[in-house]
This record gives structure tokens, C-alpha cells and sequence, in this order.
């Protein structure tokens, strides 16, 4: 339901300047008439390309956000508001990331993520450091925030939280 409320707003509105009719009983008893009928409806295809493209300049994140409020309120899960997995799993704002990465089921490298590549036409690079962090301090590596997944090549990156390595220094400061 409110997702066509901007559609119906822009009607009333293009029926307010256009016509003669000024209150929604007056509009109610023009649908009595066929010709009505059938400009409303074409009235209302062409609201709803308006909006969609003037939804869609806004920006693709404040679109998904629109879209991510009204999934919320129907209980649906929400999507993500960036335009490839790799983009949505490394830039989520966070300013320090752990990260291991397995491939066919054997890690093969873990760090703190210093850089990495989004462009998705190259492949992709990822530059860690202090990996020796993970070995002086296993346990500060054990809840896992979230995880990356690529089928096709078999490659697994952990993220891992950093609560308890950020408990851990500030008890020895």
C-alpha cells in the first residue's frame, strides 16, 4: 500500500491542475465514465515511470534504502545497497577489518586488510599486514563477523570480529 503513494499523489496532483475536479467525491463519480477510466490508467502507467526514474536519479543507495524501509516493514530481508558482493563485504564502513582467506577448504593467508581492488573488470587484490597479530593473539580470533563466499574459484574470506583484540589492548595500556 505504500508503495503507490507518491504514484497517487502525482495523479491527484495532475488531476487537480488539468480538470475540473477539486475534492474525491468528485473524482470517485468521474470513474463512472469509461474515457476516465482509461485516462487514469494511463495517467497512472505514466506516474509510475516518472517516480521510477525519479527514484532511480536520486541515487541506486537511496533507492535501496526506499526499498530496504518498505522490504523492513513487510518483514521481508533486506538487500544490499552496493552493486557487487566484494563491494558490499569490504566497503561496509568499517575502519579495520581481520580477515582470513581459505581456498579449497585450507586457509591460505590471514591479516589486517590495508588495501584491496573493486573494479570489477580485474581480478581481485587484496594487500593484508601484521598477520604475526593473529598468532600472538589466537583467541582474540574466534567469532567470525561475517564470511565472503565464491563459489566458482572455491575461496572463503573471513571476516573476524575485533571486540575481544580491542578488550585485550586496552587491559595492557
Amino acid at each position: 500500500m505504500i508503495d503507490g503513494i507518491p504514484i497517487l499523489l502525482c495523479n491527484f496532483i495532475v488531476i487537480l491542475l488539468l480538470t475540473d475536479i477539486r475534492n474525491f467525491s468528485e473524482l470517485l463519480l468521474s470513474f463512472d465514465r469509461i474515457t476516465f477510466v482509461i485516462k487514469y490508467i494511463l495517467l497512472t502507467l505514466a506516474s509510475t515511470v516518472s517516480v521510477s526514474i525519479f527514484w532511480s536519479f536520486i541515487s541506486p543507495i537511496e533507492t535501496n534504502k526506499v526499498i530496504n524501509f518498505i522490504r523492513k516493514k513487510k518483514n521481508l530481508d533486506e538487500i544490499g545497497v552496493r552493486s557487487t558482493t566484494w563491494d558490499e563485504f569490504f566497503n561496509d564502513g568499517s575502519e579495520f577489518k581481520a580477515i582470513a582467506i581459505y581456498k579449497n577448504g585450507k586457509e591460505i593467508t590471514k591479516g589486517f586488510l590495508k588495501n584491496w581492488n573493486l573494479d570489477p573488470q580485474d581480478d581481485k587484490e587484496i594487500l593484508l599486514e601484521r598477520e604475526e597479530v593473529f598468532e600472538e593473539h589466537p583467541e582474540c580470533f574466534e567469532t567470525i563477523e561475517k564470511n565472503y563466499y565464491n563459489a566458482s574459484k572455491d575461496i572463503l574470506i573471513k571476516e573476524y570480529n575485533l571486540d575481544k583484540l580491542y578488550s585485550k589492548l586496552d587491559e595492557n595500556n
